[in-house]
């Protein structure tokens, strides 16, 4: 996508951070970190300025900066290694680290959807169902039947944007 289209703006969908944040800090977090990202993670849904943004990421900052320690805490296994004890919340850190780039479009942008549930319901579920229809297929067969699909789908033709 970058190749193709480098000033193409990238919104990372909404819902599924906070799908995937919710499985990993479960519904009650044990410890005082879990239950302070929780808490961060449920404000994500208010976000709707520039300024509640920054609120949001400066917190998000001073959490990592408060819990550092607590994140690397080590504990020793029982083949002998040392391995991370807080694991699942390591994992849920390092989404949303990895989502923040691109997780706010949607701010500057009022054009840019926070979600992608467009896509999920209009255009990538019926192209599942037709793989799912006709597993089985060579990977370059999936292509061409994705794209007669689409090609017949489509109302107008396709722009080139170069």
């Amino acid at each position: 996508v970058h190749e193709r289209w480098p000033n193409a703006l990238v919104q990372r969908c909404m819902a599924h951070v906070l799908r995937e944040m919710r499985s990993l800090l479960t519904r009650n977090p044990k410890s005082d970190a879990g239950v302070a990202l929780r808490v961060l993670v449920n404000r994500l849904t208010g976000i709707q300025t520039r300024r509640q943004k920054r609120r949001w990421v400066r917190a998000f900052l001073g959490w990592q900066r408060k819990y550092a320690t607590f994140l690397k805490e080590k504990t020793k296994s029982i083949d002998g290694r040392f391995r991370y004890t807080h694991r699942k919340l390591r994992r849920a850190r390092t989404h949303l680290v990895r989502a923040l780039p691109d997780l706010f479009r949607y701010v500057r942008d009022h054009r840019v959807p926070r979600t992608s549930n467009q896509l999920e319901g209009g255009i990538n579920s019926p192209l599942k169902d037709l793989i799912r229809k006709h597993r089985g297929m060579q990977p370059h067969h999936e292509l061409v039947l994705m794209s007669l699909y689409l090609k017949k789908r489509a109302r107008k033709p396709p722009r080139d944007f170069n």
